[in-house]
C-alpha cells in the first residue's frame, strides 16, 4: 500500500471525515499508568501459619 496523497489543511480533513461519518477531533491522552511496584512486603503483616497436627491429616470423605 503506497500514500498517493496527504491533506495537510486541518479544515479540508475536518469536513472530509464529518461528511464520511468518522470522528474528526482530537482523541485525548490518558495519563501513563504508574511505575511498577518497586519491592514486594512479603511477611510484613501475614498471619502466622498454624502448627495443629490437623493441618497435616487428611480430610475425611463419606463413601455413598
Amino acid at each position: 500500500m503506497r500514500v498517493i496523497a496527504f491533506i495537510e489543511d486541518e479544515r479540508v480533513a475536518r469536513k472530509i471525515l464529518e461528511h464520511l461519518g468518522l470522528p474528526s477531533t482530537v482523541p485525548t491522552v490518558k495519563p501513563a499508568r504508574a511505575p511498577p511496584q518497586a519491592r514486594f512486603n512479603w511477611g510484613e503483616g501475614l498471619m502466622e501459619p498454624d502448627t495443629d497436627d490437623e493441618q497435616d491429616a487428611p480430610i475425611p470423605y463419606e463413601l455413598t
